[in-house]
């Protein structure tokens, strides 16, 4: 059938790039979280967008099962989808596309579109998850904050999930080519968030990221304080509803 046919096509495409992924031996991929399978839930996943290689922590995400692509809707630009080969994936992984109107610097949604795709998000999201980002030159500064992630988390009750990027800029930074080296750390931050309103959503989002972003302490001590925990804990995730 088409589905298992699609299916197959991913799995081959997540199986082959993660090979590739694993040659670059100057490249390690450190996962930090108390419980980091997120499949238990519907989820909303945000988190900071800092380069270019943050499309292939997906496909980390993906081959270590912290997320399945059977369940992960992506949401992202919609001009993706006109590149060669890469928009022909994306399609595959359940891409959902927001259009971009582009005034010389200035880049808004287009609102109509917003609206078409909350309606696609809303149909999904009873047993799917989704992931949204935006790229920022700073890594360590995050851009203005929309609140799509939070619109569909209010709407559908179902609770954010935030995952803290670092070390990507570093690999690839924006403009540049991929020639850098060193240690990728992903954070699944431990609590899931019903935000009460937009600004709450946006100061906790920020605030979490920047911290862990600028945190100066040595991120191997934090790991290895990290795997202890998580081979010490077995519960559940607790919702949150509070900052």
């Amino acid at each position: 059938t088409k589905d298992k046919l699609k299916k197959l096509n991913i799995t081959i495409f997540i199986n082959n790039m993660n090979f590739y992924i694993n040659l670059l031996f100057w490249i390690k991929f450190k996962f930090i979280g108390k419980n980091i399978n997120l499949n238990k839930n519907n989820y909303i996943l945000i988190s900071n967008h800092i380069s270019y290689f943050d499309f292939f922590i997906n496909m980390k995400l993906y081959k270590e099962k912290i997320i399945s692509f059977e369940k992960c809707y992506i949401i992202g630009i919609k001009i993706l989808l006109k590149l060669p080969i890469f928009g022909y994936l994306l399609k595959n992984f359940n891409y959902i596309p927001i259009e971009v109107i582009r005034d010389n610097e200035i880049h808004t949604y287009n609102k109509e579109n917003v609206k078409i795709l909350y309606n696609d998000v809303y149909k999904e999201l009873n047993n799917k998850n989704s992931i949204e980002g935006r790229i920022n030159e700073n890594p360590k500064i995050m851009k203005p904050i929309n609140n799509g992630a939070y619109n569909i988390s209010k709407k559908m009750n179902v609770p954010i999930k935030i995952i803290g990027m670092k070390g990507t800029e570093n690999i690839w930074k924006k403009g540049e080519y991929p020639t850098g080296k060193g240690t990728i750390y992903i954070k699944i931050f431990d609590d899931e968030y019903i935000f009460n309103n937009q600004n709450e959503y946006q100061k906790t989002f920020r605030t979490l990221i920047e911290n862990y972003v600028n945190n100066n302490e040595n991120n191997k001590n934090n790991e290895n304080n990290e795997n202890n925990e998580n081979n010490n804990d077995n519960n559940e995730n607790k919702r949150i509803s509070k900052y």
